[in-house]
């Protein structure tokens, strides 16, 4: 077996026993190196991102091993022998002679952790690169002439290229998504932040000395200093439920290394990014395509969109046993319903029989959060359908089917056909609409689609129809924007997705939006909406219409749209309950707002956003 470099540190209060422990060390192992250190900052802060631990328990470590000067013993053993044993993070394959060579230290200097040593090379790597700066082979080339840099990074990194090197000392690591500039490309503003998957997020925190940007304890992202600016990360751990704990270990074991940079294995990467982009976005991005393609074509796996590639998903993950996970990060989306789809096929084909049920749009897909559903493909009669389908708002379901077999009794062409809807188990429904030819105007305009003259007058004269429709048959739809007008390859436009519709005249509310009123207040209408709970379908149609080029026509329409628009306004109506329970909250945040200024640091988000809703919503509705 080859020789093995190994660390023996003496923490302050073990210095007494420095000569005793030498002298037996010598004839045990080879002692390559020994340096008197010192920590380059505070001791609890420094051997928290030693030993990756937290505050309270490093304030532990200094108080029982001191923060003194210290002694680092770099020795070799010629004939390393492992085993395995009980340690402080539970049973592991340890190298016995340092391993019994602690206890025996420990034991000399009155137990507890005033004496530390590696227990593997994994561990060597990290803590010799930690405490003096060099790496591994490094140190196996001979002692180092450069003196020690206790703790690297401390101040920040220079480059990326340096950060991933660090952590490829410390730990295995790999870069989940949006590696291709990495490491001395990368833009952050077109990436946002950077994905890593790590065996444990503080320990790699400590590693690199990051900085966590919110304070809740499940989250994960993180600030590092590289190059003298702030970079994102997002560390996953194993464990954490980003994905299968088993997934996640093969990825690091099959990690790929390039330029310092660790990457998953071609197949791992694919099947990741497809994961990813299906079960944890509720907004397919634009590029998540091409990037799959890209692994796809390196991983030698067929299909090109994500409707070819979600069987292949569901495949790749039974054939390993690997389970759809939830995360314990509750700031990553996991979809309810399009990983047990086929379940819900089953369910609604014993219901209402039809051909085929598959899930469809899945290049488009939007899904509101606050509104999980879930969008299958299916035959009726040889005629293509859609269905709709949502686990927990049935009503919402029913107004999709009642409100546009209202609006086609007026203009059936116009609209969407409803087919049937139908009640499921567990609280849910489906609805099954006709299939509409075209795509919706929100994708034209993303496309950058060049419309002509033609074309944006007809499409002005339907929207234009459709608003007048939707006031004839007494429909407040609350939800006018591009991307619920369908434009057919005729350019005529049909308009769809009642879900939130209601009757001009009622004032009760669907009852899955009383429940979840701050959630859908906030997203429905978008930002064609007049506000927050506010809407006007005419001049959310004369918004729509405003996003097309130029035409003398459309502007007369949406000028009519407007001149009217105020006679046709639709505000949710606040129940009183809800009223109350709302007043009591924000008079608990107020008061905390105005004891305590903490909680307007940048660090607490998602509080301030709460109390500036609940300000908005009772001010609108004269709570105050």
């Amino acid at each position: 077996m080859t020789d093995e470099l190994h660390l023996i540190v003496l923490w302050e209060k073990a210095l007494y026993a420095r000569e005793r422990i030498l002298a037996d060390a010598a004839r045990h192992v080879d002692i390559v190196a020994q340096a008197n250190l010192r920590w380059p900052g505070d001791p609890v802060e420094c051997f928290s991102r030693f030993y990756g631990a937290k505050l309270q328990e490093a304030k532990g470590k200094v108080a029982v091993c001191g923060g003194g000067e210290f002694l680092m013993l770099v020795v070799k053993d010629r004939r390393p022998k492992y085993g395995w044993r009980e340690t402080s993070r539970g049973s592991e394959l340890v190298n016995l002679r340092l391993f019994s060579m602690k206890n025996r230290y420990r034991t000399w200097t009155g137990g507890g952790h005033r004496v530390h040593t590696t227990n593997s090379t994994a561990e060597t790597r990290r803590d010799i690169y930690l405490l003096t700066g060099h790496t591994l082979a490094e140190w196996e080339s001979g002692v180092p002439k450069e003196p020690c840099d206790v703790l690297p990074g401390r101040d920040g990194w220079a480059d990326l290229r340096t950060l991933f090197t660090a952590l490829g000392e410390a730990m295995p690591f790999v870069v989940l998504r949006n590696s291709e500039m990495l490491p001395d490309a990368f833009d952050p503003s077109l990436h946002g932040d950077i994905d890593l998957l790590v065996p444990d997020a503080q320990e790699c925190a400590g590693v690199l000395g990051a900085r966590k940007v919110f304070p809740k304890e499940n989250r994960v992202h993180y600030e590092v200093k590289v190059g003298g600016s702030p970079v994102r990360f997002d560390f996953r751990f194993v464990g954490d439920g980003y994905y299968d704990t088993r997934w996640q270990r093969a990825m690091l074991a099959d990690a790929v290394e390039k330029d310092s940079v660790r990457r998953p294995s071609p197949e791992n990467a694919f099947f990741a990014l497809v994961y990813h982009a299906l079960y944890q976005k509720c907004a397919m991005a634009p590029d998540y395509e091409m990037k799959a393609r890209a692994l796809a074509a390196a991983a030698g796996i067929p299909g090109g969109t994500f409707s070819d590639w979600l069987p292949l998903l569901e495949d790749f993950l039974a054939a390993r046993r690997y389970k759809v996970t939830t995360p314990v990060d509750d700031s990553v989306y996991l979809d309810p319903c399009l990983p047990d789809w086929r379940s819900t096929a089953e369910e609604i084909n014993a219901l209402f029989p039809m051909d085929g049920l598959r899930p469809a749009g899945l290049e488009s897909r939007r899904v509101t959060i606050a509104l999980p559903t879930l969008l299958l493909d299916a035959r009726l009669h040889g005629e293509r359908i859609l269905v709709k389908y949502s686990p927990v708002a049935p009503e919402a379901i029913a107004s999709e089917w009642k409100f546009a077999r209202r609006f086609r009794a007026i203009r059936p062409d116009l609209c969407v056909e409803p087919v049937c809807w139908h009640r499921t188990a567990g609280g849910g429904a489906f609805a099954a609409l006709k299939f509409m030819e075209g795509r919706t105007l929100q994708t034209l305009l993303e496309e950058n689609f060049k419309f002509s003259r033609e074309q944006v007058d007809r499409m002005a004269r339907d929207m234009r129809d459709i608003s007048d429709t939707l006031i004839a048959a007494n429909i407040a739809h609350r939800d006018v924007r591009p991307a619920n007008l369908m434009v057919g390859p005729d350019f005529h436009v049909r308009i769809f997705d009642f879900q939130f519709a209601v009757d001009m005249n009622d004032r009760r509310e669907n009852p899955y939006f009383v429940d979840h009123y701050m959630e859908l207040l906030w997203v429905l209408g978008d930002t064609y909406a007049e506000g927050h709970g506010k809407w006007n379908d005419r001049r959310a149609m004369a918004r729509c219409l405003e996003t097309l080029p130029d035409s003398p026509f459309k502007s007369e329409v949406a000028a009519e749209l407007c001149k009217e628009a105020d006679a046709y306004n639709r505000t949710a109506s606040l129940p009183k309950g809800l009223r109350a329970k709302y007043m009591k909250e924000f008079k608990h945040l107020d008061r905390r707002r105005r004891r305590h200024r903490w909680l307007f640091r940048k660090d607490k988000p998602e509080v301030i956003r709460r109390w500036e809703f609940l300000k908005y919503i009772l001010s609108e509705w004269g709570a105050f």
